[in-house]
């Protein structure tokens, strides 16, 4: 079977719910690679893409390991839904340092941006705060990044789940 974009396409359209789609990638693991390929464009069915990896993948999946530069490059291009899929599924992947932080940098900037959906910059902020574990000394920059001016778009429950998180690393 060809696994190409316009089959995913199809796939996507005729399998409109989540348990549908996992059984698909569950059944067929040789589409894996493809739909992965897939998922580095930048495109509606590419998002789509990102989305069914990022619930179908392993942590630190092999499958995915050579390509994780070129997703931290590409990430900046990519429109807000998809950009939240792929940071999930970096999020999922263990990064060199240098592969950390250039997605750190990428994650700051579309965390920055107040104008992206507030889900886009938490789960970019998801990974920040994972940086900050790490690096204690990056502690005293979570206030300027949670000033009152990023929080603004963000809904009381986000809010307060940021917060949480803040709390548990300070």
């Amino acid at each position: 079977m060809q696994y190409t974009e316009a089959f995913f396409e199809k796939l996507f359209e005729t399998t409109r719910n989540k348990k549908g789609l996992l059984n698909f990638i569950k059944s067929h693991p040789e589409a894996f690679i493809p739909l992965f390929k897939l998922s580095l464009k930048n495109n509606t069915t590419a998002w789509r893409a990102s989305w069914l990896i990022g619930h179908t993948m392993n942590i630190n999946d092999g499958r995915i390991v050579a390509d994780v530069d070129k997703m931290i490059s590409i990430l900046p291009l990519l429109k807000e839904g998809h950009q939240r899929q792929t940071i999930i599924i970096l999020l999922n992947m263990f990064l060199n340092d240098e592969q950390e932080g250039k997605l750190f940098d990428t994650c700051l900037n579309i965390w920055e941006n107040i104008k992206l959906i507030p889900s886009t910059r938490i789960t970019a902020m998801k990974f920040i705060l994972s940086v900050v574990e790490k690096f204690p000394e990056l502690k005293s920059e979570i206030k300027l990044w949670t000033q009152d001016m990023y929080l603004e778009s963000l809904s009381p429950g986000i809010k307060n789940s940021l917060t949480k998180q803040i709390k548990r690393i300070l």
